[in-house]
């Protein structure tokens, strides 16, 4: 007969779901990612990234549209102007969506340019840009994404914050598996299409080669379905892929890349509901702190034209940071949602604890010095 207090008695079923109130409320878990995205390191990393990113993936989209080719799509396209001394807003005009809606549009943009080629053909040059593109905004978040996200991961698991060169020291040495993940999922895909690729090349044999292309492709049609699971679940997963590099002790590609897929696969009712619950969190922050800087500036710009000469104007340099710090903000929830919903994830699927947060082992303790002591004490 099992005992009633063992954990093979007591641990399955609906009662282990419900065991504390982070199983009954797991909006309370992702609430307490907040605090990470706010810390001034968090957003000062994040407007550098912010700026650095989108001046490259500019500059790539100028060499693209020479050619006819039309940035962001969903997105209008203004120039971008020279840094502190042309207008105010020295962002690409597509990061305007990014300002104030919610997490939703930091992901629409990150992930812009591998969602262009779905609509971009017959030119090489224009797929290995959008490539080059894509891992260029990847690899300049890194850094403030791996830094919030593990700040959030030991916020969420009640451990003591690490010091910022830690952080950073972390997220560093870890940096090529944040994007190895996302670079084999991509290869792998890559490797799918190489089957239609051959086909192009059975096209052109005269008289039947259509007949053949036609035939390979009916047969190759699971193979273009994996093909989009592949590029469809890497849009979604890349988040969680990152949250893996800094939540497990392994720091593997291939490990965060299976990771990510997997607890979306097992549970994409559940993703769906976290994914909802982080989206209505964040417009209600997104939009409540817009309002608070544009009245700041609005109130400050006024101050300043009252004492200023008659054709001066609030400095380019305070506007712009006053206009991007919301967005800075909506970037640094996204990467603490992130590893809020990898953890809850991972606790739906693998059954592992949400305090389960690796940590760097310490550097042994300095003994104490030996006393000498006399072995006859007066």
């Amino acid at each position: 007969m099992p005992d009633i207090l063992s954990n093979e008695f007591s641990e399955p079923g609906f009662l282990k779901r419900l065991r504390n109130w982070r199983d009954a409320m797991p909006w309370l878990v992702l609430a307490q990612c907040l605090q990470s995205a706010t810390s001034v390191v968090a957003l000062i990393l994040a407007l550098a990234a912010l700026f650095l990113g989108s001046w490259g993936a500019f500059a790539l989209e100028r060499t693209i549209e020479n050619r006819d080719y039309k940035a962001f799509p969903d997105c209008a396209a203004l120039p971008v102007r020279v840094p502190l001394t042309g207008s105010p807003n020295l962002l690409p005009a597509e990061l305007s969506q990014v300002r104030g809606p919610s997490v939703i549009g930091v992901q629409m943009y990150l992930t812009s340019p591998i969602r262009q080629l779905a609509v971009e053909q017959r030119d090489p040059l224009v797929f290995g840009l959008r490539l080059l593109q894509q891992f260029w905004l990847f690899a300049v978040w890194i850094l403030p994404a791996g830094f919030v996200m593990r700040a959030a991961a030991l916020n969420v698991a009640g451990r003591e914050r690490m010091s910022t060169p830690d952080a950073l020291k972390l997220v560093l040495k870890r940096f090529p598996s944040f994007l190895s993940g996302v670079a084999l999922t991509l290869g792998f895909m890559l490797l799918c299409l190489t089957y239609f690729l051959l086909l192009g090349f059975v096209d052109r044999i005269p008289a039947v080669g259509t007949i053949l292309a036609t035939a390979g492709g009916l047969l190759g049609l699971p193979i273009l379905f994996i093909a989009g699971i592949l590029l469809f679940g890497s849009l979604l997963a890349f988040p969680l892929m990152w949250s893996s590099v800094v939540v497990e002790p392994y720091a593997d590609g291939f490990d965060a890349a299976s990771r990510g897929f997997e607890y979306i696969i097992q549970r994409p009712f559940r993703f769906a509901a976290y994914v909802v619950m982080v989206w209505l969190l964040s417009i209600v922050i997104a939009n409540l702190l817009s309002g608070i800087f544009s009245c700041g500036l609005a109130l400050a710009s006024t101050a300043f034209a009252l004492t200023a000469a008659a054709d001066s104007h609030l400095p380019f340099a305070v506007q712009t940071i006053a206009q991007h710090v919301p967005t800075a903000i909506a970037f640094n929830l996204f990467w603490a949602f992130s590893v809020g919903i990898y953890l809850l994830l991972r606790r739906d699927a693998n059954h592992q604890d949400i305090e389960e947060v690796w940590e760097p082992p310490q550097p042994p303790a300095k003994p104490l010095p030996d006393l000498d002591l006399p072995e006859n004490p007066a």
